[in-house]
């Protein structure tokens, strides 16, 4: 019963996201900036990933004011620029794994700055504003 409505809560939340994105490349949208499109504000979230001996990678997503981290990664999983991997446990979701990359649980994590500052949260109670930089780093205990 409980893997069913994970399964149901998983298809809505892609099916908003579907939306979401859908709305975000309509072509008769013709806004550039951050400014609302019927009632709905537009940010631009920046997401790095740092992985020790493989190149920094950059992704730029669009996403709509309020959703949590957790549903910004997702939105860059669906259109296709980012790889990732997450836990529940009762504080909340987070990372595992990034672009292929899995943290060996005994000796690394992955840690989540905004704007250069330590996450005091997991991906799912983080909710980026604006032009925030969120960097996700593999690191050792």
């Amino acid at each position: 019963m409980n893997n069913l409505i994970k399964g149901v809560l998983t298809l809505a939340l892609l099916a908003l996201l579907i939306f979401i994105y859908s709305a975000s490349n309509n072509p008769n949208n013709t806004n550039t900036d951050n400014t609302s499109v019927k009632g709905i504000m537009y940010e631009d979230i920046t997401v790095k990933v740092v992985i020790p001996g493989k190149e920094e990678e950059t992704m730029v997503s669009k996403s709509v004011e309020g959703l949590t981290l957790e549903e910004v990664l997702d939105r860059l999983m669906l259109n296709g620029s980012l790889r990732y991997a997450k836990q529940s446990a009762s504080f909340g979701s987070y990372i595992t794994s990034v672009q292929g990359v899995t943290a060996d649980a005994q000796s690394e994590f992955w840690n989540i700055k905004i704007n250069g500052l330590d996450a005091q949260a997991g991906i799912s109670e983080i909710n980026p504003q604006d032009d925030d930089v969120i960097t996700l780093t593999l690191m050792k205990f």
